[in-house]
């Protein structure tokens, strides 16, 4: 049986974060302590012609057991989508890394929710 969400999310949408992604982890969002956040929608170009790998994490470390992504193979010279709906809680925080330079990430979603 298909779950079918009881709400839709509300808040304000916009993009939570657009930065280059670096060797070290690096925090590119952190939800404010008295809000809430959501990732609907994560956008990775990858500018060089080789893959990259990509770690994604959530919550208060860059560890294995808040990765949301790890190890994200992104094929040369692409772009990747990947849709998703995933709630931060207030002082959590979008943290990236990469294996290499060349990639661009871009996060979407709502604040305030």
């Amino acid at each position: 049986m298909l779950n079918t969400p009881t709400s839709l999310p509300t808040g304000v949408p916009t993009r939570l974060a657009q930065v280059a992604v670096t060797a070290s982890p690096v925090a590119i969002f952190t939800v404010a302590a008295n809000q809430r956040a959501a990732i609907e929608h994560v956008q990775i170009c990858n500018t060089t012609n080789s893959a990259i790998t990509l770690n994604v994490y959530i919550g208060s470390a860059a560890t294995a057991a808040n990765a949301l992504a790890y190890g994200l193979s992104i094929a040369a010279n692409s772009v990747t989508q990947w849709p998703m709906f995933q709630v931060l809680n207030g002082g959590e925080t979008i943290t990236v890394s990469a294996g290499g330079l060349g990639l661009t990430i871009t996060i979407s979603g709502f604040t305030s929710i």
